[in-house]
This record gives structure tokens, C-alpha cells and sequence, in this order.
């Protein structure tokens, strides 16, 4: 496998298969084309509008607007068209900077298209040869990608957490590590992608973070989500991303890792088509069609 067949894996989505969704004039998502009549069996009602289609019974109430499709998102987990219920809310809005539309269960964001933002942490050691990566096996009852190796911590951001509080959530509890050194890791930027799923889109965002861990520090999983970490020299990466036993989105955040580190370095014919394909999502949203 070519490291670019990690860009393609994770953005298998068509822009022309989609239309913008709106809550009033709010732009919150994306529709398949196909999944209108579908959803009018659980109440959920399209409409027109310029720029996309419209939820009919939206409105300006973000209490009123989540308290509406909770109903209708148990009706789809009850008929299983929503599977791997987490329990977790995402926020539908223009951004993540924006205040909320509604608040819906993170397993039902891909039938709407909200963007999904989450959290990736990079644990990296310096060693004397070089940098080292430390990665988790994800567990064998994970609802999604089982057994395939990601971040050392990684997870969604539900609403009302900040990115650097959900941060140290995720690395205290999948791999025990303490505040003293989770508050140590830096901004490093982010990924995106659209991502195709049997019910809709992923078209997410992760926030990435770079975590330098002492040498004789290791990682402790406390959650039961991951089976059991291994420490790998970061230039050993690439050649794991290839054999394709990485999880899906983690293996954007290890190319991205590795580009940053010099790993990756303009000498290999791929590194433009990564570089670009790392951030998707808004080059994805611009080939949308109106109608």
C-alpha cells in the first residue's frame, strides 16, 4: 500500500452525493441525497432552500432542537440505523467556534454530517538514535476498528469540554498518564477528512497534540479500550502505515507526525499529495453543488 492510499481510505466520500444542511439559515451539515425519505420515517422533514436543504421543524432553540432529535435519533437506534450508541453529544453548528444548533448523540452525527471534532495525542519519546512513537492496540470489543493500532490517547470532544481538558481526559484514562505530564503537550495543529459511512459522512476534524514522555515511562490502560501499547522509532512509521493495520483517521495524525518530524521529507515522490490531502475537509465543502 502507498502511504496516499491513506488519504484516499479516509476520504471515500463525493461531494455530489450531498447537500449543505441548514437549521433555518444555519448551515450545521450534510445530507445524502438519497437519505430524505429515509428519514421522513423517523420525523425527521427536509425542505428547500437556497443553498442545500432546510430542517422543517427547526428552530432557533438549541434546547427545543435537541430535545427533538432525541427522539427521533432513539427511533433510529431502536430500528438499528443508528448502531454503537456512545452516550456522548456533539454539538451541530457552522464551526466549532460557533454556539450550538442542537446537541445530538455522537453515533448519529454522520446521518446529519455535523462535523465531528476530536482529539489525537502524539506520544513521542526522544531517544539517542532518534524519535520513538508510542502506540496503543485498540481493543477487540472497540465498535469501530478493533485490533488496529492508533495514538497512545486518542478521542471524540463531546460539547462542553474544552480540546486541552478532553486531552488529559483521554490520556488519563486510556493511558494512565498523569496531568504533570499531559499538561506538557503542545498544539500542533490538525487533520480533516470526509469520510464515507454506511449511514452518511465523517466529516471531521481532529486537533493534534505532540506529548514528549520520559524514557522510562509507560503507558497503563485504564478504560479497557486498549488491548497494549508498543514503543516504535518514529522512521519505522511509514513503513506500518503501509501494511495497513493502522486505524483509519490515526494514520492522517502518524503521516502528519512523521512530515512534521522529518521523517516524511519532500525527497519521496508522495510527500505533495500528503501534505495536501491532510486537510480535506473545507477543499471538499467547496465542490458542493447547491442542488
Amino acid at each position: 500500500m502507498t502511504l496516499s492510499h491513506l488519504i484516499a481510505a479516509a476520504n471515500t466520500a463525493h461531494p455530489d452525493y450531498y447537500l449543505r444542511l441548514y437549521f433555518g439559515d444555519v448551515p450545521v451539515g450534510l445530507i445524502h441525497r438519497q437519505a430524505p425519505k429515509t428519514l421522513e420515517k423517523y420525523g425527521f422533514y427536509l425542505v428547500s432552500h437556497a443553498l442545500g436543504v432546510q430542517w422543517r421543524d427547526a428552530s432557533a432553540n438549541c434546547a427545543r432542537n435537541s430535545e427533538h432529535l432525541a427522539q427521533i435519533t432513539a427511533n433510529m437506534r431502536a430500528d438499528s440505523y443508528v448502531t454503537g450508541w456512545r452516550d456522548e453529544l456533539f454539538a451541530l453548528s457552522p464551526s466549532y467556534y460557533h454556539a450550538p444548533q442542537a446537541l445530538i448523540e455522537r453515533a448519529a452525527m454522520p446521518i446529519f454530517g455535523g462535523c465531528g471534532y476530536g482529539v489525537h495525542i502524539n506520544g513521542l519519546v526522544r531517544r539517542k538514535n532518534g524519535l520513538a512513537m508510542w502506540l496503543g492496540q485498540r481493543a477487540p470489543n472497540k465498535p469501530t476498528e478493533p485490533n488496529k493500532w492508533d495514538q497512545i490517547a486518542a478521542g471524540g470532544l463531546p460539547y462542553g469540554i474544552s480540546a486541552f481538558n478532553n486531552m488529559q481526559k483521554e490520556c488519563r484514562e486510556e493511558a494512565n498518564i498523569p496531568e504533570s505530564l499531559s499538561q506538557t503537550a503542545q498544539s500542533v495543529g490538525m487533520v480533516s477528512y470526509c469520510w464515507q459511512q454506511n449511514n452518511g459522512i465523517r466529516a471531521d476534524v481532529l486537533f493534534l497534540y505532540d506529548l514528549f514522555l520520559p524514557a522510562d515511562f509507560e503507558p497503563q490502560n485504564t478504560d479497557g479500550e486498549v488491548a497494549h501499547f508498543i514503543c516504535v522509532p518514529l522512521e519505522e512509521i511509514p513503513e506500518m502505515l503501509r501494511e495497513g493495520d493502522v486505524k483509519t483517521n490515526s494514520a492522517l495524525v502518524m503521516l502528519d507526525c512523521c512530515i512534521r518530524h522529518g521523517i516524511i521529507t519532500p525527497q519521496m515522490p508522495e510527500y505533495e499529495t500528503l501534505c495536501h490531502g491532510l486537510q480535506m475537509r473545507n477543499h471538499w465543502l467547496s465542490r458542493l453543488k447547491n442542488k
